[in-house]
């Protein structure tokens, strides 16, 4: 077996067992500070079936101590939905941060960067918005560090982390190329490193063929 088989192998187990390790619970209440974003993350959710499960409208009407149900009626657990993949978002975005990609979209070392690509910048770079839209989230997730989530159409929304300081604010709108942030310092590989994700309806894909 060649080391890259094995890389592969070592992954899978992790992911498994940090999937089995979590309780199978119907639901969760939601905590100050916490976000439907954090829910969707940790048990590998989309937001678009949260949403969808629990007739949420809007998110920024949340409230502490109320129920996020995780699955439907069945008590089994939920089996993430295929969604077809785009060919086209119809979107060109701006490099995020001047640097060098380190880690691609489906490779790195752990799901984090599988999810999105890692740029290795310089001390005190600017993060600048890749495309216009409205902040939804800023603050800590795990696994992230300080991150913006920002919502760029009903069904498209971005995710930049390992951020140093933060611009902006929940619910402010930004346009492409606005300062969000600067990139912080990654505590795996200690240089400066922004890691940046796209989804659509909730699920990564590849940023890279939306680069203008």
């Amino acid at each position: 077996m060649n080391y890259k088989n094995l890389v592969i192998i070592l992954m899978l187990l992790i992911f498994f067992t940090h999937l089995n390790a979590k309780p199978r619970r119907r639901y969760v209440r939601l905590k100050k500070g916490e976000t439907l974003w954090r829910i969707s993350h940790r048990y590998k959710i989309p937001v678009e079936t949260l949403k969808r499960i629990n007739n949420i409208k809007d998110i920024s009407k949340l409230k502490v101590g109320q129920k996020i149900y995780l699955y439907k009626k069945s008590k089994k657990r939920y089996k993430k939905q295929k969604i077809k993949k785009r060919t086209n978002l119809h979107i060109k975005l701006k490099y995020p941060v001047n640097g060098t990609i380190v880690s691609d979209f489906g490779k790195g070392e752990n799901l984090t960067q599988l999810n999105g690509i890692d740029f290795k910048t310089k001390k005190h770079s600017y993060v600048r918005a890749a495309y216009s839209g409205i902040v939804k989230y800023t603050g800590k997730i795990r696994g992230y560090g300080k991150v913006i989530i920002v919502q760029s159409s009903k069904n498209i929304s971005m995710i930049y982390a390992n951020l140093d300081k933060i611009f902006v604010k929940k619910n402010q709108k930004i346009v492409k190329t606005q300062k969000l942030g600067t990139v912080g310092k990654s505590s795996i590989c200690k240089d400066y490193v922004l890691h940046f994700e796209l989804l659509s309806n909730g699920e990564p894909i590849n940023p890279k063929k939306y680069f203008d």
